[in-house]
C-alpha cells in the first residue's frame, strides 16, 4: 500500500484493504485479556497459539479474526505445550494484561512526509 497524506485508522485499514491487521483490532479492544483471565485459559490460549489445533483442523488465531476463543476448547495439545512443560512453566506466572493491547498497535496509516 503506496504512503497517503490521509489519516486511516487501524479499524478502516482492518476492515477494509489490509484485513490481514484484524488481530491488531481485537488486540486492542481488550476482548483477549476478558476471555483469558484463569489459568486454565491462558493455558489454552498459548497451546493455540504455539500450535494446537482441533480435530477437525481447527486453529486458535488467523490474522483476519484474531483469537477465535470457541475454537480453544477444541485443540489438541501441542508437542510445545506438553504435560512436561506445563509443571516446568507455571502459566499462572503468565497474565494477559493491557501489553497486549499496547505491543502490536500501531497507526499502520504512511503519511507523506515533506
Amino acid at each position: 500500500m503506496a504512503p497517503t497524506s490521509k489519516y486511516q485508522s487501524n479499524e478502516d485499514l482492518a476492515y477494509g484493504p489490509l484485513p490481514q491487521f484484524g488481530y491488531q483490532v481485537q488486540y486492542a479492544s481488550g476482548e483477549v485479556e476478558e476471555n483469558c483471565k484463569s489459568r486454565d485459559e491462558i493455558w489454552k490460549l498459548l497451546n493455540g497459539l504455539f500450535g494446537g489445533f482441533g480435530p477437525g483442523r481447527e486453529f486458535a488465531f488467523t490474522p483476519q479474526k484474531g483469537v477465535m476463543f470457541e475454537n480453544l476448547p477444541k485443540l489438541r495439545l501441542t508437542k510445545l505445550m506438553n504435560e512436561k512443560v506445563s509443571i516446568a512453566f507455571d502459566v499462572s506466572h503468565f497474565h494477559v494484561n493491557d501489553n497486549c493491547r499496547k505491543w502490536p498497535i500501531m497507526p499502520m496509516n504512511m503519511l507523506v512526509m515533506g
